[in-house]
């Protein structure tokens, strides 16, 4: 929101005018709120590519002057009204338009580590993920609270009807849990065969650290290289079939005993090992998962870490 109507400098140190004026005046007399900035900036992205710069600016204008006497939600509404003006029929809005507004995001983990999902999608992913969906989301399929359920896609040729069937009677999940149990099989299938590109990357695999006492006791919380944090409970599980990579620490101290390396570069063997004994990037402030950090950063290079 501030790149829309804050003031900021070219690389001549010229000062360029917002880029929704009205509603940075709006904000500056406070008469608007970062909530109603939200809306209006939300409202105009949703406009036609095709209409004019002209009406676009006198949009925002009327967005800013009715959101003094507003609340956001009822903002929105006056947002609906005058898409619906400028696009009655919903024939302005193009390719372009649909693919500026494409995205997924996955939101922080919140206290009980569930992470929300919010995004666009674009007629084509959407065709083409509810055809996954239908093989994949299938009622009796792909459920990870009934172990008799069968896993992958429902016309594969190793399903068996009658398990299927049995299955189905036993499912009680909505379409909703269904959905994100398909998305978990198709992780599943996707690291099981090795569709990530070079296995000798750490991005292409998953990568997970965790304490000999946490993983003895069955409590605390585990730690991928993107920064995700795990239950032991559910890295258990996720272990179960997997091939782990041991890091050796000497007692309670972070020394690796053994790590073997004559080439300038880090190997993969050396970055688990950094990521082991980090958990991540040790640059102040750095919030980055490991698999994107530097691996010349070292916790003794205080004045060397950079980013």
């Amino acid at each position: 929101m501030a790149e829309t109507i804050g003031e900021f400098s070219n690389f001549q140190g010229e000062t360029l005018p917002p880029r929704k004026p009205a509603t940075a005046a709006a904000v500056a007399a406070g008469t608007v709120g970062a909530e109603h900035a939200l809306v209006i900036s939300g409202v105009l992205a949703k406009v036609p590519g095709c209409i004019s710069p002209e009406v676009k600016a006198r949009a925002e204008a009327e967005l800013a002057d009715a959101a003094a006497g507003l609340n956001p939600d009822d903002l929105g509404k006056v947002g609906d009204r005058l898409l619906a003006h400028l696009d009655p029929d919903g024939q302005e809005s193009d390719h372009v338009d649909r693919q500026r507004q494409r995205g997924i995001t996955i939101l922080p983990q919140d206290r009980q580590l569930m992470s929300k999902v919010r995004g666009a999608m674009t007629p084509e992913l959407r065709a083409k993920f509810e055809v996954i969906l239908t093989a994949w989301a299938a009622p009796g399929m792909n459920n990870p609270a009934d172990p008799d359920s069968p896993t992958g896609t429902i016309d594969a040729e190793s399903i068996d009807a009658e398990a299927l069937a049995a299955a189905r009677g036993r499912d009680l999940r909505s379409t909703a849990q269904r959905t994100h149990d398909a998305l978990l099989a198709l992780c599943d299938y996707v690291l099981a065969h090795g569709r990530l590109g070079a296995p000798n990357r750490i991005p292409a695999e998953l990568v997970i650290t965790v304490t000999d006492q946490e993983l003895a006791a069955h409590a605390g919380i585990a730690l991928t290289a993107t920064g995700t944090r795990i239950p032991i409970g559910e890295l258990v599980n996720l272990a179960a079939e997997a091939v782990p990579h041991l890091a050796v620490f000497r007692h309670h101290t972070s020394e690796v005993l053994y790590q073997g390396r004559g080439a300038r570069f880090a190997s993969k063997a050396q970055r688990l090992a950094l990521f082991a004994r980090d958990r991540g990037c040790t640059a102040p402030g750095c919030d980055r998962p490991f698999a994107q950090t530097q691996a010349h950063h070292a916790p003794d290079c205080v004045k060397s870490r950079v980013c």
